[in-house]
């Protein structure tokens, strides 16, 4: 009887391989092992994100509050381009500063006794001034203080933390989504305050 003896290169190799797809297995089970983890606090994270997002949401559609300040002192300030910066004109109230229009800056009378009043609608919760208005000599003067931009950010943050807090398993999309409401955040935080 003939005993068949295997190739000790061949035995070497399987077990290598044999080897590495364990090592690659059990490298893989950690990397999913993290990618749970980090998923489950970013969903944790999505539930104040969330109300504060409906809060931001709700604070631009509420009913505004007005003041009525007058102008304290304007100026302008070029910008960061290169070539031909923009010129921007600023005005500054008792309670706010915000950009005007040129023409609002250089007619308005800052240094005058009898200033006229500027009438400034702001949001109820924040208090992000929104509009400003004023009338000078049968002229009015109305001129928005906020882009559009800000509440697309603030209803992407809402819909972005509410998708990550229904969807309760862990998949490839869920995790590569879960971080978004976060990145939101720190731009809706920056477009609240700057």
């Amino acid at each position: 009887m003939e005993v068949h003896e295997e190739d000790p290169v061949e035995a070497y190799n399987r077990e290598f391989q044999r080897k590495r797809w364990e090592k690659e297995q059990a490298a893989e089970a950690r990397k999913m092992h993290w990618e749970q983890k980090a998923f489950r606090i970013a969903r944790f994270l999505a539930y104040p994100i969330a109300v504060f997002a409906f809060v931001l949401v709700a604070d631009r559609y509420l009913p505004r509050d007005l003041y009525h300040e007058v102008g304290v002192i304007g100026w302008q300030e070029r910008g960061h381009a290169k070539r031909k910066p923009p010129l921007h004109s600023y005005m500054q109230t008792k309670s706010f500063a915000f950009a005007a229009p040129h023409e609002a800056h250089l007619n308005y009378p800052y240094y005058e006794a009898d200033k006229p009043v500027i009438t400034i609608s702001v949001t109820p919760i924040f208090k992000v001034p929104l509009h400003a208005t004023f009338t000078l000599k049968d002229r009015v003067y109305s001129f928005p203080l906020r882009d559009f931009l800000p509440i697309i950010i603030y209803w992407l943050l809402l819909i972005s933390s509410m998708f990550t807090i229904l969807r309760k398993k862990y998949s490839m999309l869920t995790y590569a989504l879960c971080y978004v409401p976060i990145m939101l955040l720190a731009f809706a935080l920056m477009t609240l305050y700057f």
